[in-house]
């Protein structure tokens, strides 16, 4: 029996938050690109590039490490659910079993008769 997944809201926040962390690594480096061929003195070029740097890796990191626990959680919820189901299937299963389960009679490898024991055949033979 398939389990109907919950939380549909909360799955697409979590790939909008994944795709938008792709987004932003994306202007990050057309931002950096542009800082790198637009910007005139030296000092100014690097203060820029640091500063593109650590925005768009801040915002992707954000957005990607969000996106992806609520995605973690929602199937973490499903999965927990799946196996509370699946538990509750083997317990009625084994609530509505009719046969019991006997043990088995021991072997006895052909023999009609119990073997004897080296004390019991050095005794018969004495």
């Amino acid at each position: 029996m398939e389990t109907p997944r919950k939380y549909r809201a909360l799955r697409w926040i979590g790939i909008i938050a994944s795709v938008a962390a792709w987004l932003v690594a994306v202007i990050g480096l057309i931002g950096l690109i542009w800082v790198l061929s637009n910007v005139g003195p030296n000092w100014a070029r690097t203060l820029l590039v640091v500063l593109v740097l650590l925005w768009g890796v801040s915002t992707f990191l954000s957005f990607f490490v969000r996106g992806t626990v609520l995605l973690l959680l929602s199937d973490l919820e499903q999965q927990a659910r799946v196996n509370a189901q699946t538990v509750d299937q083997i317990r009625s299963l084994l609530q509505n079993a009719k046969t019991t389960v006997t043990p088995a009679a021991p072997m006895t490898m052909g023999r009609t008769e119990p073997r004897k024991t080296d004390s019991e055949s050095s005794a018969a033979s004495a």
